[in-house]
């Protein structure tokens, strides 16, 4: 007779009965009524050709089968007990797992430094791998274990995936802090007329800008388009070019670079920043800690 997944039953029933050498103290111990252990040690006897276990003055006495049979069931609901049905909780103080997380270079630049910051303080062992992914394969990455976090905004991803709002960006303008015709405020003229640097990154706070200056019969002074968000604040130091950049980077800009920050006559919806995970790793107890640091640490 083949073995199903539901014959590890029958493992503690062995182990209780050669433990007790009683049917009422085993099926006590099992939960079970004495009828119902009584059925299932008949069905044993028949399967394995074998009484198993044999009613004598000093209580129920195994045969050399159920003995060779009860010692291996014991070896192997250990390992069961140990490696399968433990579930370890996560610890954050004494672990050294690594864990790897997708984030934009920009992302890199504003939020990273505050998830290790936490990390730090919380989990002094762990270790954290940022890395970039093209938007297109993240899900893949995720479901695969290739990371275990992707932080952003991915409007676009697919995949059985959940995923948890963090905060909402906006954008502002950005121009060196002497620029020669822009003050404190910038009109919607000023904001057509200067040539800007594009950061082809944030593109689809690009395409609602371009769209509401179209309806309007207008079009933007497109003078430089880079991938490299993180290039743009010292582009925009040295020239007299406008930029349109999150929020935060904005901040940081100010930092490290002379310029200054504006409010767009025209300004795209905030965009939700969500980290997304796969539901294969739902339940990991690893990947719920991090989520939760992730989320106490940037969350609004």
């Amino acid at each position: 007779m083949h073995s199903t997944p539901a014959d590890l039953q029958f493992l503690y029933l062995l182990e209780a009965l050669f433990e007790e050498r009683n049917v009422t103290a085993a099926a006590d111990r099992l939960g079970l009524s004495q009828t119902a252990l009584s059925h299932a040690l008949a069905r044993m006897r028949v399967r394995f050709a074998d009484p198993l276990f044999i009613k004598t003055s000093s209580g129920m006495q195994p045969t050399p089968m159920a003995e060779r049979m009860a010692l291996s069931a014991k070896r192997a609901l250990e390992v069961v007990r140990q490696e399968i049905l433990r579930v370890q909780p996560f610890d954050p103080l004494t672990s050294d797992r690594r864990f790897t997380i997708c984030l934009s270079d920009m992302g890199g630049a504003v939020l990273l430094h505050r998830i290790v910051k936490a990390m730090a303080r919380n989990a002094p062992n762990v270790r954290i791998q940022a890395l970039q992914v093209v938007p297109g394969e993240i899900a893949t990455e995720l479901e695969s274990g290739g990371i275990d976090l992707a932080i952003g905004y991915y409007p676009d991803i697919k995949g059985p995936l959940y995923q948890q709002a963090l905060f909402r960006r906006d954008h502002v303008c950005i121009v060196r802090s002497d620029h020669p015709t822009i003050d404190d405020a910038l009109s919607l003229e000023q904001f057509v007329a200067t040539p800007h640097v594009l950061p082809t990154i944030i593109s689809a706070a690009n395409k609602f800008v371009d769209d509401e200056l179209a309806k309007l019969g207008l079009r933007r002074q497109i003078a430089l388009e880079v991938p490299y968000i993180l290039a743009v604040p010292n582009i925009i130091a040295e020239t007299d070019y406008i930029a349109m950049v999150p929020a935060e980077l904005a901040e940081l800009s100010k930092r490290v670079a002379p310029v200054r920050s504006l409010r767009m006559p025209i300004e795209p919806p905030l965009l939700v920043i969500q980290q997304y995970w796969h539901r294969r790793f739902h339940a990991d107890p690893d990947g719920k800690w991090l989520r939760t640091i992730v989320s106490e640490t940037l969350a609004e």
